[in-house]
């Protein structure tokens, strides 16, 4: 098929249209948006500031002497677009301390003491606890005198002692001469305890003549009254010293 001469084609055709250039447009964030983006943050402040606050009255409540809480909350970022990033990181410290301001001291004001119950002494039964006895001496040795064969020749043995009793009361006691006749019953009265001379008893020793070498005696004493007691027996004796063969030990 034949093209058409240039003379048969129309010229009337219009030219193509030049293509334009596409705009896209980029939306501002709206009022609304901005204003749920400041309600979160106000949100999220107000949530942050509850949870410090109880964090710090529980620390406070659980310490006695000294209170030291600390609170760190994790750091939260939030990235909204168009929007800076907000770190927040509050830290909250407190120490508290606690000292006791008095101090109390309790006194018993009464403290029983027994007292121990007075135990009465017995009273002690009258008893003649000890006697002694002596004589002024035991041994004389006559020698015959001036004349040589003075005789006979007699001496005097003189006796004394003691008794001691344990209280009060009356003692009865007799003394025992050999030779010689018991005497009669004495007594000594005691206002308690104590010691009480006795009273002295002599016996006679008698040389009848020269060709008598020695006379011995004795003499003790008996307590009858309150109890027997006897005392010891003390010996004597006179010799016969004329011719120097008998002298006393």
């Amino acid at each position: 098929m034949e093209n058409p001469p240039v003379s048969d084609i129309d010229t009337n055709i219009p030219a193509p249209a030049e293509p334009q250039p596409v705009f896209v447009e980029k939306k501002a964030l709206s009022s609304k948006k901005i204003l749920l983006i400041l309600l979160a943050l106000f949100a999220f402040f107000v949530l942050l500031a509850v949870t410090v606050w109880l964090l710090f009255r529980g620390s406070v409540k659980n310490t006695n002497n000294v209170i030291s809480s600390s609170v760190t909350p994790t750091p939260t970022v939030f990235l909204v677009t168009e929007t800076p990033t907000i770190t927040l990181t509050p830290t909250v410290t407190q120490e508290i301390t606690v000292t006791p301001t008095k101090k109390v001291t309790v006194t018993p004001a009464h403290t029983a003491v027994a007292t121990p119950t007075p135990t009465a002494s017995p009273v002690p039964v009258f008893t003649v606890t000890n006697v002694s006895i002596q004589a002024d001496s035991t041994c004389v040795a006559y020698s015959g005198g001036l004349g040589g064969n003075v005789f006979p020749y007699s001496h005097d043995f003189i006796f004394s002692g003691t008794i001691t009793v344990n209280a009060a009361g009356t003692v009865t006691y007799k003394w025992q001469p050999n030779p010689g006749a018991l005497t009669t019953t004495q007594s000594l009265v005691f206002a308690g305890p104590g010691t009480k001379a006795v009273n002295p008893y002599s016996i006679t020793l008698t040389l009848g003549n020269w060709q008598v070498d020695s006379e011995s005696g004795s003499n003790y004493f008996k307590v009858f009254t309150p109890n027997v007691l006897n005392s010891t027996v003390v010996n004597v004796v006179l010799n016969n010293n004329r011719s120097g063969n008998h002298p006393c030990p």
